[in-house]
């Protein structure tokens, strides 16, 4: 009976990323890595490290429904998007956990520097791999 909610769930969020303001590559983009996470969460060990696709990446995340939600919260709400197009210089991640945040930051300012915290040991390690795909302009410390 589990299974049945995971199904439709899944169908359910996959479908609500079409009704989103995306492009049409985004959507398909989202799309692809949301079924791979939500396969990966069925079949692969929960809270095990597993490649995803995401946009031109392969990201290493963490099996779970967090990395579900921070993906969601981050690529689909847009919770970060600021409504006037704003570039920094210097951009502070505070709490970076594996780097979905700073990966969104450096594709909204390109030019910008970078700086991610997180105190996590296991997520640090993540992030650290995570950062070298994205740009050297990336700093990573593990404590403030």
């Amino acid at each position: 009976m589990k299974k049945i909610f995971y199904i439709s769930r899944a169908i359910f969020d996959i479908i609500r990323i079409w009704g989103f303001n995306l492009s049409f590559k985004e959507k398909s983009s989202f799309t692809y890595t949301l079924i791979f996470l939500k396969w990966s969460k069925w079949v692969k060990p929960k809270n095990k490290i597993v490649d995803i696709p995401f946009k031109k990446y392969t990201l290493k995340v963490y099996n779970n429904d967090q990395v579900q939600f921070i993906f969601k919260e981050i690529y689909l709400h847009q919770v970060y998007k600021l409504p006037l197009r704003i570039k920094a210089d210097k951009i502070l991640d505070v709490g970076a956990n594996i780097g979905l945040a700073t990966l969104y930051f450096h594709e909204a300012n390109p030019e910008a520097t970078i700086v991610a915290y997180e105190p996590t040991e296991n997520s640090f390690a993540l992030l650290k791999k995570n950062v070298r795909l994205i740009n050297p302009y990336v700093y990573i410390h593990k404590n403030l």
